[in-house]
């Protein structure tokens, strides 16, 4: 069972083991439903044997006051006492049986039907926060790919308007508003910046 887990692999290995598991629990579950039905028909046959030996003896007793003469009557008493001794021992041994082993293989049992189910619930609970923090992260990945994406422009854009003022001479007549333009491109490349520093803090 351990080599089958360790060659499988991930939620393949878990659904093995939640299989196998539940298999030995329903095949416990039959060997208790056997036993159980065995020993209440063997309980059942002493019972009945006792009761037939009973009605037997009163038969006999009845028998005895209008007739002596009876063959093999001590062999036949013999067989009658053997076969109370037998019910009686049918019944200490079945109720022996029921306690040391019936009733300890039910326990045991559901100790493990239990943990199974617990087992299987906290796995089900783990694999969906699981499942959610891998979406997240999917997430977070593709915001932090487009905000990497927006820095870039910006940081870009920037660069070639700083170019094309230096190109263009300090004194040129449009190098105040490209001066403020420049600014501006310049607190916006901050800003996406800023953004990608907090989606990787957070």
């Amino acid at each position: 069972m351990d080599t089958l887990l360790f060659q499988s692999a991930g939620d393949d290995a878990m659904q093995i083991a939640f299989a196998r598991s539940k298999t030995w629990s329903r095949y416990c579950q039959l060997i208790i439903s056997f036993y159980n039905q065995r020993l209440r028909l063997e309980n059942e046959h002493a019972q009945k044997l006792q009761k037939l030996t009973e009605q037997t003896r009163n038969a006999l007793s009845t028998e005895l006051k209008n007739n002596n003469n009876l063959p093999l009557f001590s062999l036949f008493t013999e067989i009658l006492d053997a076969t109370d001794d037998f019910s009686i021992q049918s019944e200490t041994t079945a109720k022996s049986l029921n306690e040391r082993v019936v009733k300890h293989l039910q326990q045991k049992h559901d100790d493990h039907e239990n943990c199974r189910r617990q087992l299987k619930s906290d796995y089900a609970k783990h694999e969906k926060a699981f499942t959610m923090c891998n979406s997240d992260l999917k997430k977070a990945q593709r915001n932090m790919e487009n905000s990497q994406s927006s820095y870039f422009k910006a940081r870009d854009t920037t660069s070639r308007t700083q170019h094309a003022v230096q190109t263009a001479g300090v004194l040129g007549p449009d190098h105040n508003r490209k001066m403020k333009d420049i600014e501006k491109k310049k607190i916006h490349e901050e800003n996406a910046l800023q953004k990608i520093a907090g989606r990787i803090c957070t």
